[in-house]
């Protein structure tokens, strides 16, 4: 991507791979957020300084003008969104499950989609093949989702979320 966006912008290839990096890191920083948050609100809740902390560190490091209001406003901008981006996809979930009679907390949905993705990111398989889809059903079964309905689900909001690119080419 940052080859293309420097081909096509003009731009120069070393801050579009630091936005790059900045935005995957954000990504696995707000997942891991999440998961703690279900897993233990109070730490969850404590652990969030560090994800604001974070975004404005990684900002002020790139970030020409460094100034405080600059700073602050891309990296609150790009957090918000970051996390925004990861529960569409989770209430996706959550939506899934409820079309097949399904209820789960919210707690519960964000936690198998959080622990999926991160795990499946972590493994290195593409698109987390078989890592991601296989976690996120093990939590739903611990949330008491029929196992065969975990699978259906799972099929089908990874076939909304994942594949779809791959489909389009």
């Amino acid at each position: 991507r940052v080859l293309i966006l420097r081909k096509q912008a003009g731009a120069k290839a070393a801050p579009l791979a630091w936005v790059w990096l900045i935005e995957r890191i954000l990504d696995g920083v707000v997942l891991l957020w999440f998961l703690l948050l279900t897993l233990n609100t109070t730490v969850g809740l404590l652990l969030l300084p560090v994800l604001v902390g974070t975004s404005f560190l990684l900002f002020r490091l790139l970030l020409e003008d460094r100034r405080t209001r600059n700073v602050l406003s891309i990296g609150a901008l790009a957090l918000a969104g970051t996390m925004f981006a990861w529960l569409l996809p989770a209430l996706a979930l959550i939506g899934i499950l409820g079309l097949c009679s399904q209820v789960v907390p919210f707690a519960a949905g964000v936690r198998a989609f959080a622990a999926g993705t991160l795990f499946g990111g972590i493994s290195g398989f593409p698109l987390g093949v078989s890592v991601t889809g296989s976690t996120m059903i093990k939590q739903l079964v611990a949330a008491g989702v029929a196992p065969d309905v975990g699978v259906l689900v799972i099929l089908v909001h990874r076939i909304g979320t994942a594949w779809y690119a791959v489909f389009l080419g």
